[in-house]
């Protein structure tokens, strides 16, 4: 509309979103409240008074009036407006909101939140059937207001996420509320049987509501208010629902663990038959290393061709040989004569008459030496054994005839020989 503007000094109260844009004046709300709040905590209802604009293609609605819903009636199991409510409706917006219209209205309902109850949503649908017509619901126990409009099929009805309060000099209002003032004190019972009776239209939660007040909302009405919670029997409905969802999601995550972890089992059941058949296998292998193993411990423990190069054993023993004391003819040659003297005889004697110790039979010295017995232990073999005791290879032949062993290669470990004495 030209020369429109919007009020700028406003309040947002939730979140904006998309559709039908609200704006209510402060002087409405406040009389709504104190009109919820008053008398008896019965329910109530009133008409909502403004003006439908398209501004830059968004369509908003402002609510700059009220008209108490006077001459209502509780029908149905719902308050709700008579002909003379509509009459009185139409008296009053001539006199006090000319070029307005009734664009919606409000029903309180003290102790039940700001859910839709489907006996009001089908109120609203038969007798405000205009796209933008609202409806304004409070709950004045527990401080808490909700819109609802029709959603974009006209099918059904949504909760509004938010909406602004703007302030504004409202005279036709501010005349209209000198002229229809509201007592807000409240029929409190004095007596003790007066308070033992119940109050009208005030339902306690744990009751079961009469038939027709069903209060579960309408199938895809949202019920959640802007933030705020309804409470039932000191609990806030919305603490009630975060709970209900939180058992919810836990019923989930266990029913998804139990089926991972079934799921699991009925897997590992192939896996552990896999597993059975492979530790079989194993034990098998097991026994055929294990009869590898005896059988490489029966095997000579020396290399087989060392017996055969007995006869070119190196001529200086190894470290651990008890060789025989040192022999006259061995040390001499340096101090023997000239060879003017005797050139001849000792360098012929010597090679020829090899010392009795090293070859054939040992000192009575390195024999008291030799123990009786020996035990066979890694890496020894009879050549080993006759350098170490004997100082050369000589008495193979007799370990093997004291012992009787026919084969010098086959030799156990810890087996235990007898070592020649003479």
């Amino acid at each position: 509309m030209k020369n429109f503007e919007l009020p700028t000094n406003i309040r947002q109260i939730g979140t904006m979103g998309e559709g039908l844009k609200i704006y209510v004046e402060d002087y409405v709300c406040s009389y709504l409240r104190q009109f919820a709040e008053s008398k008896s905590p019965a329910e109530k209802v009133a008409f909502l008074v403004g003006k439908y604009m398209v501004i830059d293609g968004a369509p908003h609605a402002f609510v700059s009036g009220a008209i108490l819903g006077k001459h209502s009636k509780f029908q149905d199991n719902m308050e709700s407006f008579t002909d003379e409510s509509y009459e009185y409706a139409e008296e009053q917006l001539a006199k006090y909101f000319p070029g307005s219209e009734i664009i919606g209205w409000m029903q309180s309902q003290p102790g039940y939140g700001v859910y839709l109850n489907p006996s009001y949503a089908d109120y609203h649908m038969a007798n405000f059937t205009r796209p933008y017509n609202l409806l304004f619901v409070m709950d004045p126990a527990e401080k808490l207001n909700l819109f609802y409009t029709w959603n974009k099929e006209m099918s059904g009805m949504d909760e509004v996420s938010g909406y602004f309060v703007y302030y504004d000099q409202n005279k036709g209002m501010q005349d209209y509320m000198n002229d229809n003032r509201i007592n807000r004190a409240r029929a409190v019972p004095k007596t003790k049987d007066e308070a033992a009776e119940p109050i009208p239209r005030l339902r306690p939660f744990n009751e079961p509501k009469p038939a027709g007040r069903d209060s579960r909302p309408m199938g895809g009405v949202k019920t959640t208010p802007l933030g705020l919670g309804e409470k039932k029997a000191g609990r806030s409905v919305e603490d009630m629902r975060r709970l209900s969802n939180l058992l919810v999601g836990l019923c989930a995550v266990l029913f998804i663990t139990s089926f991972i972890l079934g799921a699991g089992l009925l897997q590992s059941d192939g896996r552990i038959s896999a597993l059975e058949d492979a530790i079989i296998t194993m034990d098998s292998n097991n026994l055929i290393i294990a009869d590898q193993i005896r059988q490489l411990v029966a095997a000579p423990v020396f290399a087989p061709g060392e017996f055969a190069d007995a006869g070119t054993q190196p001529t200086e023993p190894p470290p651990e040989v008890l060789t025989p004391p040192p022999q006259p003819p061995i040390e001499t040659p340096p101090e023997t004569p000239p060879p003017t003297e005797a050139p001849t005889e000792a360098p012929t004697e010597a090679p020829t008459e090899p010392p009795p110790p090293l070859e054939t039979t040992p000192t009575g010295l390195a024999l008291a030496n030799v123990p009786e017995t020996y035990t066979i232990q890694p890496g020894d073999s009879l050549l080993q054994i006759s350098r170490r005791f004997f100082g050369d290879v000589g008495m193979v032949e007799r370990i093997m005839e004291l012992n009787g062993i026919e084969d010098p290669n086959r030799i156990n470990i810890g087996q235990v020989i007898i070592l020649p004495r003479e």
